[in-house]
């Protein structure tokens, strides 16, 4: 006997396959699933420094951003950017500050600032609320991606992004109902959700400017540039308006000291692998992967903070994830 599936025309039944190919057959490409794994260990590395500025910020008092990020900058400048200078030719260092310095210098201007916003951010409020806004990047991302990189999305692509949202909410209502949220006033939260979310704005920014050089040049080129402009401009911020920080830290505390390093060296690993997701992925899906840090921090947060665990951060991890592969099934995004 027929199914009501054999019974249908053969245009038809085409059309189906052909539907079923459009949308989903960037799904059997390992590049793919590597690129959303790695997007899994970026997170964990992100949770790793929100977590350790919340240590150093709440137990030993260092409230120094740029300081924290400095080393950052160095590490970059000391191997991306001497690996640049090596380079001969229209690739090389020289070159490449003659013909787009400025490009470099605003990149860079917005990335510092991000990073020390953030940082600062976690002086007024808490993990939880910095974990949320910090979702604020991505409605800049996709509006950035489709005015600046041309991008236009397809309906599956809007479907992502709204599974991926729905465990924000998740993580919203569970922040919500918890009891064990440490309360640092109302005008104080205000002004740590606000510094958040300027800081959120300007990794939008930035991600997507780092798509494009390193789609148009390279990672090599980027990350040497960034560490380049990034160490004299975080090294200036940081002798004009965090010299009396530094000074009042306990240099003889190996505990703080440890601590700055791990930061530096999870910073350094993420920046230094963003580029694998970034030109596989491009900018809004690597977004919505790294949306997964929400779930391990408040993990992390329950574990080391007391936080009190909530059955809705599971649920948010799901969204997370079903929601990236849901935006990553169609493989590529038509641009004009």
């Amino acid at each position: 006997m027929l199914s009501q599936q054999d019974n249908l025309p053969q245009h038809l039944k085409l059309k189906q396959l052909n539907t079923s190919t459009i949308y989903f057959s960037a799904l059997e490409s390992w590049i793919l699933w590597r690129a959303i794994l790695i997007g899994q260990i970026l997170s964990l590395l992100l949770c790793t420094t929100a977590v350790i500025t919340q240590v150093l910020t709440s137990r030993f008092g260092v409230h120094a951003p740029t300081a924290q990020n400095f080393l950052l900058y160095v590490l970059m400048c000391l191997t991306f950017t001497t690996v640049l200078a090596c380079r001969t030719g229209d690739d090389g260092l020289l070159n490449v500050l003659k013909n787009r310095w400025w490009k470099y210098l605003i990149v860079s201007i917005l990335d510092v600032e991000a990073n020390y916003l953030v940082v600062k951010a976690y002086q007024y409020t808490t993990l939880t609320s910095i974990q949320l806004l910090d979702c604020f990047t991505i409605p800049v991302v996709l509006l950035l991606s489709w005015v600046v990189m041309r991008v236009r999305f397809k309906i599956i692509h809007i479907v992502g992004v709204s599974v991926s949202l729905m465990g924000i909410g998740c993580l919203v209502w569970a922040d919500a109902d918890s009891s064990k949220e440490v309360d640092k006033g109302v005008e104080s939260r205000l002004t740590g959700d606000m510094v958040c979310m300027a800081g959120a704005f300007f990794y939008g920014v930035t991600n997507v400017a780092e798509e494009h050089f390193i789609k148009k040049y390279d990672q090599i080129e980027f990350l040497g540039m960034l560490g380049l402009f990034g160490t004299v401009i975080s090294g200036f911020q940081l002798a004009l308006t965090e010299h009396p920080q530094v000074s009042s830290m306990n240099w003889h505390h190996w505990e703080e000291i440890g601590l700055v390093v791990a930061y530096s060296a999870a910073l350094y690993a993420f920046y230094a692998t963003v580029p694998l997701v970034l030109s596989s992925l491009g900018s809004t899906a690597f977004n919505l992967s790294l949306l997964s840090t929400d779930y391990y921090s408040l993990i992390a947060g329950v574990a080391l903070f007391r936080y009190k665990y909530h059955a809705l951060y599971a649920m948010s991890f799901v969204f997370f994830i079903s929601g990236t592969i849901i935006f990553c099934s169609k493989k590529d995004v038509e641009a004009q």
